[in-house]
């Protein structure tokens, strides 16, 4: 009946810490960032100094420590509950949106074998190994479940996930979804028209843009 994987407990010699975005220790219940402390944290990474600065942190109280990534919080019983990792909470259009709680619900669907949310192009991608293909009822599901902010643009099924050598997901390797268009869309005239038309076309690094399509799903955002 646990909500999650437990992370576990410290190993000797080492210190484990779930800190706010303040840097501040979150107390019991509270999701926030893992951290590992003590003796068995390393110098940083070989030959490679700007990912261990960005990982490898001095804390004013608690010294030098690992930023993981690794979303975590504290139980009753003095373990850590994985939450996730931190890439897969994202802003988008102004609303914080966990990733991960999309794939995981997706699972709970009959059918569904693998599903993996993330944001391409500022829109919501779900790609999906499954045995049969109903986005409307995917969509009608997720809706009992998670705010309209987080449900996705488009679903993309493929035969197996991308991995990269160590068994990870490869990212970059998963294919392009048919992004929005507007079969519709009206071609600016006038010159206050064709203006805003090419700034949205350089900000939004678009192929065109006529006036009366949708910013967001082009990829727009507040």
């Amino acid at each position: 009946n646990w909500s999650s994987i437990p992370y576990g407990r410290a190993m000797p010699n080492q210190k484990m810490y779930i800190l706010n975005n303040f840097g501040n220790p979150c107390p019991e219940g509270v999701r926030g960032e893992i951290y590992i402390g003590g003796d068995g944290v390393a110098l940083g990474y070989y030959n490679d100094e700007d990912r261990t600065a960005s990982v490898f942190i001095t804390h004013e109280k608690l010294g030098r420590l690992y930023k993981t990534g690794d979303l975590g919080r504290w139980n009753q019983h003095g373990y850590i509950e994985f939450e996730g990792r931190k890439e897969n909470q994202i802003k988008l259009n102004g609303y914080r949106i966990d990733l991960e709680e999309i794939s995981s619900k997706l699972l709970e669907i009959g059918g569904i074998n693998q599903a993996c949310a993330m944001i391409k192009n500022n829109q919501i991608i779900v790609y999906l190994v499954a045995s049969v293909t109903e986005e409307a009822s995917y969509s009608a599901y997720l809706s009992n479940y998670i705010p309209t902010y987080m449900l996705p643009d488009h679903y993309m099924q493929v035969e197996a996930f991308p991995l990269t050598a160590n068994g990870k997901l490869d990212i970059e390797s998963f294919p392009d979804p048919k992004f929005y268009k507007n079969d519709n869309s009206i071609v600016p005239v006038t010159d206050l028209e064709i203006s805003l038309c090419d700034i949205w076309k350089e900000l939004l690094r678009a192929k065109s843009v006529g006036i009366n399509d949708d910013f967001f799903k082009l990829g727009g955002n507040s």
